[in-house]
């Protein structure tokens, strides 16, 4: 599978663009997270989707491929999860949280 968008595909991604097609042409859908770089020079993190396109005889005579931007989603996942270790290694903020939910009025 050739074209442009392999060009702007970090080195990991190309590499994987033999077993990433294999995978498509053997009837099986591949998806896989690569950096991309956009016209700027700046990198984005893509979700690369491979689909196998079958005809009515169960060929495959075409691939779709898909790249979805999934740059914010990653950023917010790292965020949540330093989020989720400073609340599990801070005792400070375990003993608030519990005063807290513990009030009686």
């Amino acid at each position: 599978m050739e074209g442009p968008w392999w060009t702007r595909v970090g080195a990991a991604g190309r590499e994987d663009r033999g077993p990433a097609t294999d995978e498509a042409k053997a009837g099986r859908t591949f998806r896989a997270e690569l950096p991309y770089f956009v016209a700027d020079g700046s990198e984005r993190e893509v979700e690369l989707v491979i689909l196998p396109i079958k005809d009515d005889a169960g060929r495959i005579p075409f691939l779709a491929l898909t790249g979805t931007d999934i740059t914010d989603r990653k950023r917010a996942e790292a965020e949540r999860q330093k989020f989720v270790t400073l609340v599990e290694n801070s005792t400070d903020f375990t003993a608030s949280a519990i005063s807290t939910a513990c009030r009686c009025t």
